[in-house]
């Protein structure tokens, strides 16, 4: 017997050696077949067999044979009922499950502005092709998004393996290096150490803290100056003075108010003398601005009534020439008869009366 062959019978023996602790339980014939017999078996009259609508597409199941006598196994279809490339099986099948034979025929179909005429194989490869290479360009795309950032990673954890191995190679070259970075770390994480960092975090945090609530205060007294006091005065030099344009108020404020600004805003310790400015200079032009642009505008009404009142003489005097020249010679016929004379006495009144004609 070889070396190998004596190695692997020990090995054997060894892991099937009987121990005290895992002893095998011993299975008798007798007690198996008396199990056997008195268990409880369903006669053949009480077992049902599952419909053929429960039975899965692809097995064959026998009515007239019984329980043990049951397959279920996959069922080949036939190669005319198959269509494919290969790679994607379509298999045809009726109503009732059955294999029909492919039809041999082309579908048309378009797509966007192209036309395609394929048989069912092929159609079934363009629409794996198509979602597995929309998988793919999904997946390229998350990829070039997150290759900047693996970058910019890859990047700061080499600067960082650069940095720990410089420094391993300074604390194995020189034993003194190890001994002062060992003594600075101690001074680094001493409880006086780790107490001035504390104290120091606390102080930070406190006076970010005042700082934020200082700013949340004069940005409260801001706006309530704001409101009270800035804005009725600037609501009433705006919206008031309707004859000057509201554009032409606000390029005036733009231009008289820039040395003010600060990056282009006024800032809050500056808005008193943008009040004054407001009541004062402001209110001054466009009350001058208003005046003169409601004199501007009488002056303009009272051209255009003196043009109209001209050409209304003008027209009457042509009309009247017109008249003169188209009337006859002679003396022109009254457009209405003379009035009828006063009656002197009572019967020519009465006589005027009587022969007056009447309307209904």
């Amino acid at each position: 017997m070889s070396d190998t062959a004596t190695a692997v019978e020990t090995v054997v023996t060894e892991a099937y050696a009987p121990t005290e602790s895992a002893a095998p339980e011993i299975v008798r014939r007798d007690e198996v077949r008396e199990q056997i017999l008195n268990a409880d078996w369903k006669e053949d009259a009480e077992l049902t067999a599952p419909s053929s609508e429960d039975a899965p597409l692809g097995s064959v199941r026998s009515p007239d044979e019984g329980p043990e006598a049951k397959t279920d196994t996959p069922v080949e279809p036939p190669a005319e009922a198959v269509i494919g490339d290969g790679a994607t099986r379509i298999v045809v099948r009726s109503t009732d499950g059955k294999f029909t034979p492919a039809p041999d025929v082309k579908l048309e179909f378009t797509v966007g502005d192209k036309t395609y005429l394929k048989t069912p194989a092929e159609l079934v490869r363009m629409a794996r092709d198509g979602v597995a290479g929309q998988q793919y360009v999904s997946e390229a795309r998350q990829f070039r998004e997150q290759i900047p950032q693996l970058q910019q990673t890859l990047q700061v954890l080499q600067q960082e393996l650069e940095a720990q191995a410089a420094l391993n190679r300074e604390l194995l070259n020189d034993e003194s290096t190890y001994y002062e970075r060992r003594s600075q770390w101690e001074q680094m994480n001493s409880p006086e150490a780790r107490l001035a960092r504390i104290e120091q975090e606390r102080l930070h945090e406190e006076q970010t803290r005042r700082a934020s609530y200082e700013q949340a205060q004069r940005q409260q007294i801001v706006q309530t100056y704001f409101q009270q006091e800035l804005k009725p005065v600037q609501d009433e030099v705006i919206s008031g003075y309707p004859e000057v344009s509201l554009e032409a108020k606000m390029g005036r404020i733009s231009i008289d108010t820039l040395p003010l600004m600060v990056n282009g805003v006024i800032p809050p310790e500056r808005l008193p003398e943008y009040k004054a400015y407001l009541a004062g200079p402001f209110r001054e032009w466009v009350t001058a601005e208003a005046a003169r642009v409601a004199r501007v505008t009488a002056e303009q009404n009272a051209r255009v009534q003196q043009t109209i009142q001209q050409s209304q003489r003008r027209a009457q005097q042509v009309v009247q020439s017109v008249g003169r020249q188209l009337a006859p010679n002679g003396k022109a016929a009254p457009d209405a008869p003379p009035p009828s004379p006063k009656p002197r006495t009572r019967e020519e009144a009465k006589a005027l009366i009587i022969g007056r004609s009447w309307q209904e």
